[in-house]
């Protein structure tokens, strides 16, 4: 069997099979040898990292002779990762809601257009309960409530599967809206994190930056050392550079803090020269030095603050700035960073920074709780902004690529038997809505 068709049989592998339905994509360069320039996040959505970590394995079987074990293993692998994962979403919902709905509409009731609105009323409490908020649960439930009745005119009763099919559908499509970040190339990627406090900001940044190590580790293993450079600029929280050096020096990158820079001035790093130390000048010190020792990514520490705080959300405003003005070009990503328990707040919240500056991404952190995380559902739904990556632990792997298909499974309760099922209907919606943009 030829090289190629290894790889093709390990690409099919590592779909998720929560993602299976979804319509085609454009081919993504999460295993091609991207330049340090390029988007980094490409990297982490095809998860790269153990991608290339199986494929090994694979290569290293069909040079035994035995590439049907080779395969089996990396199924297993790929199954046993998706099941985790799952395994993390499974308490979302409270049970006797999701109860109530399977005594309610269970068994085929839906036959009138009627029908179809007494079901949504009461997914909409499913919606309000996990933290979807007013708004964005009635534009998910007109749409899916659009979905249903259209399909009313074909067949004479929907099942309790067609109703999960309408939802997954919809709810997979919100939360994947187009990315806006920024796809310049030859320059340095640049990745701002920002969130009010608690959110897991400084614990994301040293994930995030082992991620991208790994991930550029997987795709060139005789390539330099991936160099991530962090830049404290969380001057404001007692305690804030030490934990981001912990973690900076746990992902085994490199840090500029406050004191780095007052010793870069040629002055004593008191504890008041320090303390005087502003952000920007933290960022400026990060970016000169980022760019002069040819560092491949750049993450920034930020500030938590309150959205109400209009002084601290014009000064995330200044650093995107600086950071355009110094290298030519926005952020290569601005990511929100939320807690999964996060209500209506979050949205309020997004709404209001996004006024002060682009975000492009979200990062919802510790969802290994029993968190809802409907938050995130909301701000994709009234932003359009993708969530990218979620935090399901505290460990250093415990950052892994979001994926709407699990995440939306989880939401709604939808078990292995009723997986394939739905899975099969999506893919007919799927069908439907490409037919009738063409």
């Amino acid at each position: 069997m030829s090289a190629a068709v290894c790889i093709l049989l390990l690409l099919l592998l590592l779909l998720p099979s929560s993602l299976q339905f979804l319509p085609p994509v454009p081919p993504r360069l999460a295993f091609l040898p991207l330049p340090a320039s390029s988007n980094l996040f490409d990297f982490l959505s095809e998860k790269s990292a153990e991608g290339f970590t199986q494929l090994t394995t694979l290569a290293g079987a069909l040079s035994r002779g035995n590439l049907t074990a080779g395969i089996a293993e990396v199924k297993a692998y790929v199954s046993q990762e998706n099941k985790i994962f799952a395994a993390k979403l499974k308490s979302m919902f409270p049970a006797p809601l999701l109860e109530s709905f399977k005594t309610s509409f269970g068994d085929g009731k839906l036959r009138t257009a009627s029908d179809v609105a007494a079901a949504c009323t009461e997914m909409r409490a499913l919606l309000v309960s996990a933290d979807v908020g007013s708004g964005a649960s009635d534009a998910i439930l007109a749409s899916v409530a659009a979905t249903l009745n259209g399909q009313l005119t074909e067949v004479q009763t929907l099942t309790y599967d067609d109703i999960l099919a309408a939802m997954k559908f919809v709810l997979v499509n919100t939360l994947s809206p187009p990315s806006n970040a920024s796809q310049t190339t030859g320059t340095l990627p640049v990745y701002l994190l920002m969130g009010a406090n608690g959110m897991g900001k400084t614990t994301t940044i040293g994930k995030l930056a082992h991620r991208l190590q790994q991930s550029a580790a997987a795709l060139d293993p005789t390539a330099p050392q991936f160099k991530v450079l962090v830049a404290a600029a969380d001057t404001y929280r007692a305690g804030a550079v030490a934990q981001l050096k912990v973690w900076a020096e746990r992902a085994k990158a490199d840090i500029v803090t406050p004191t780095d820079v007052v010793v870069k001035m040629g002055k004593e790093a008191t504890a008041e020269a320090v303390a005087a130390v502003k952000p920007s000048t933290v960022v400026y010190s990060a970016l000169d030095r980022a760019v002069a020792e040819k560092y491949d990514a750049l993450l920034i520490d930020t500030s938590g603050r309150l959205s109400t705080n209009i002084a601290l959300t014009m000064e995330l405003s200044k650093l995107h700035d600086i950071i355009e003005k110094r290298l030519g070009v926005p952020p290569t990503e601005t990511v929100l960073v939320l807690d999964a328990s996060l209500g209506s707040s979050a949205l309020s919240s997004a709404i209001t920074w996004s006024k002060a500056l682009p975000i492009t991404a979200v990062a919802l952190t510790k969802l290994e709780g029993t968190s809802c995380g409907g938050a995130a559902v909301s701000v994709a739904q009234e932003m359009g902004i993708p969530v990218k990556l979620v935090g399901v632990g505290e460990g250093l792997e415990d950052l892994k690529d979001f994926d709407a298909g699990v995440f939306v499974d989880g939401l709604l309760g939808i078990g292995d038997k009723e997986r394939d099922k739905v899975g099969e209907k999506v893919d007919a919606l799927i069908r439907q809505a490409q037919a009738a943009k063409s």
